[in-house]
């Protein structure tokens, strides 16, 4: 069973999904855009539920930027 079978993703997993580099999603995470990353035994881990959260949030501030 993969992370994703189980309700979360690695980092590079996330990419995958959100159709992003990994460069990308460390400087959402330096702005304090990204995801939710939660560490289990030092290892970042997003869960699907987060994930799903902060891509359904980049709508809304698309959205809020161009009003």
């Amino acid at each position: 069973m993969t992370a994703i079978d189980r309700g979360s993703f690695t980092v590079s997993q996330f990419c995958d999904w959100a159709n992003i580099s990994r460069t990308t999603f460390y400087e959402l995470q330096k702005d304090g855009t990204g995801p939710k990353v939660v560490y289990v035994r030092s290892k970042p881990l997003i869960t699907r539920e987060d994930a799903e959260s902060w891509f359904h949030s980049l709508g809304a501030r698309l959205r809020h930027s161009h009003t």
